[in-house]
């Protein structure tokens, strides 16, 4: 029993040494993720700006 407790010990020792790679990997993940996402976003504000200056512009011409 005392070898059993004693390799769980260890174990657990050995889990919580190595735990911040786990927190660091969701760490780097999910950072990436949201930039991504915050990419993203200004990507689509910037075609939405595109897109509203090309309607403008069809507008000018059709209306001539």
């Amino acid at each position: 029993m005392r070898s059993m407790n004693s390799l769980q010990g260890k174990r657990g020792e050995h889990m919580e040494k190595n735990f911040w790679y786990l927190f660091t990997a969701y760490s780097i993940v999910w950072t990436a993720l949201c930039v991504y996402i915050i990419r993203l976003a200004q990507k689509n504000r910037e075609l939405q700006a595109e897109l509203r200056d090309l309607r403008a512009q069809i507008e000018r011409v059709l209306t001539k």
